[in-house]
Parts: structure tokens; C-alpha cells; sequence
């Protein structure tokens, strides 16, 4: 077998996995890394909560977690979910105290998102479609798991955002980290007639190409008939390229893997919706023209 290096050995284990429960024998045929290198790495993944060994007679039958307590069913490791749990049943017990009400996920995941900085936590925490969010989905029902010396922090913070609305709460945290890409999508929702160009200084650089397109075609037609492609496909493409990027330091290049298939499919939807509007433009302003016509049902 061919000799990998450890960063390419991560991705073709989790690969391969993605394709079902193996036993060692069969993940080393799969991933094409011999048995004792698959062996020390899935002892970690083990360890790290990222995959379920179970003994089946002589064999073991290895699979990845299946997290539905996660966004993408991203793994997280346990002693981080201890802590999260923890941070988020104080968050409650802070906003409760405070204004008699339960937080939503806008706040749980801002604050949470305040404590990381703060306390220079390493937590799978990144901006994704309204900035901070945690990758463990809050539900309400977690309670303290583990004793945290900075719950101080955490109850000031619920207290100096529960207060707020949401979307006031979103707004004040995009001032104070001076997210310009977000503050772009704040002009775009107000409806203001903003350069479509300047988004391409802003967006991750994965996402140039179809975000160039989507530049032109505002210039051609006017963000009346672009804004919903915004906010119906594009943004959930860029957001969730954004989110991968700022989970990097998490989980590494792993992140790559894990969230692949589902950007590829954003991706796809706003080109597919794109594509769309330009042809219903263009076919009404050249419906007459037999050439272009001609030219139109070849391409589809």
C-alpha cells in the first residue's frame, strides 16, 4: 500500500467509513492503509467520541457516530460537550433570573460564541447564516455536567443579552466583531441598493466564482430580481463555506471532509437558481431572435 501522510490519512479513514460500519480488515482494503496505522487511528477517533467500536466475536465493526444532537452530525468530542452542556444550562438558569424568560438559540449561541473569546476556549463554535453558532444544537433541556470557574462570565453575559430582541442581538454582535460580510447581508435584507461587486471582497474565497456570477447578473438586472436568489440559495453557500472556515480550528482539515458533500449541494442549488433567472431574462429580451433561440434549446 501506498505510503500516506497523517493529513491524508484522516480524510481517507473518515471516507471510507462514510460508507458504513467496517471491520479493520476491510477498512484497511478501503482506505488503502495498512492494519496497525488504521488500528492507532481509530484508537483516537475512539477516543475522541468521533467513532463506535463495537466486538463482534473475533472482529471489531467500526462506525462513524452518529451525532443528532449536532449540525451535519459533526462530531464533537465529550469533555467539550460536558462543557457546552454545562455553559448552556447556566445560560438558562442566568436568563431565567434575569427576565423570568428561557433564551433563544440566537442568544445561547452569541454568548456562548462571547465566552469562547473570552476564556480562549477551543469550542466548535463558528459563524454561519446569522453569525456565532454553536455546532451542538441547544434544545433546553441540558443541565450542569461539570463545575466551570468562569460561570461569572456567563451570567453577565446572559444578562446583557437576553434582553435583547434576536435580530437586535444578531445586529450588535456583527457591530462589535465588525463582520463587514454580514453587515453586507444586513444592507441587502434592508433593501438598499448596495455594489454587488463589493461582496466579492468579502466572501470566502471558495465561493468567487459563483459569487461573480451572481455579481454580474445583479449588474444586468437589478437586485429586484436577484435579492430573493440572495437569501433563498446563495447566502445558505457562502454561510455555510463561512462556517466551515471558522470551524477550522476545531477540527482541523477534517472539517474539509465532513462538510463537502453538503457545500457541493448548496452550491449547486444556487447555481441551478441562478441560472434560472438569467435564462428567463435573456429569453424574453431575445424571444425574437432565432438564433439565440436556437442556441437556448441545444444548451438545455
Amino acid at each position: 500500500m501506498e505510503r500516506k501522510s497523517p493529513s491524508d490519512i484522516i480524510p481517507s479513514i473518515i471516507n471510507s467509513l462514510k460508507q458504513g460500519e467496517q471491520t479493520l480488515t476491510q477498512l484497511s482494503n478501503s482506505s488503502k492503509i495498512n492494519r496497525v496505522t488504521v488500528s492507532q487511528y481509530i484508537s483516537a477517533f475512539e477516543k475522541g467520541g468521533i467513532v463506535e467500536v463495537k466486538n463482534d466475536g473475533r472482529e471489531k465493526l467500526i462506525s462513524l457516530k452518529n451525532s443528532d444532537d449536532t449540525y451535519f452530525s459533526l462530531p464533537i468530542r465529550e469533555q467539550e460537550k460536558k462543557v457546552m452542556h454545562t455553559i448552556y444550562a447556566l445560560i438558562r438558569k442566568y436568563c431565567n433570573e434575569a427576565y423570568g424568560k428561557n433564551p433563544a438559540k440566537t442568544h445561547v449561541y452569541k454568548i456562548i460564541y462571547e465566552v469562547m473569546k473570552e476564556k480562549n476556549l477551543n469550542l466548535p463554535v463558528g459563524w454561519y447564516q446569522h453569525g456565532p453558532c454553536s455546532v451542538l444544537i441547544y434544545s433546553g433541556n441540558e443541565e450542569s455536567e461539570i463545575k466551570l470557574d468562569y460561570e461569572i462570565l456567563i451570567k453577565e453575559k446572559s444578562e446583557q443579552y437576553c434582553k435583547l430582541e434576536p435580530i437586535d442581538l444578531q445586529k450588535e454582535v456583527y457591530k462589535k466583531y465588525d463582520n463587514k460580510l454580514y453587515k453586507f447581508k444586513e444592507d441587502i435584507i434592508s433593501g438598499k441598493e448596495i455594489d454587488p461587486l463589493e461582496l466579492l471582497k468579502l466572501v470566502p474565497k471558495e465561493t468567487l466564482d459563483l459569487v461573480t456570477d451572481f455579481a454580474r447578473a445583479t449588474m444586468l438586472l437589478g437586485w429586484e430580481k436577484t435579492r430573493s436568489i440572495f437569501f433563498s440559495s446563495l447566502w445558505k453557500y457562502i454561510s455555510l463555506v463561512n462556517f466551515k472556515e471558522s470551524l477550522r480550528t476545531y477540527y482541523g482539515d477534517e472539517i474539509e471532509e465532513y462538510l463537502k458533500d453538503k457545500i457541493e449541494e448548496k452550491k449547486q442549488e444556487a447555481e441551478e437558481q441562478l441560472d434560472q433567472v438569467i435564462f428567463g431574462y435573456t429569453d424574453a429580451k431575445y424571444s425574437r431572435d432565432e438564433l439565440y433561440q436556437r442556441w437556448v434549446k441545444q444548451k438545455k
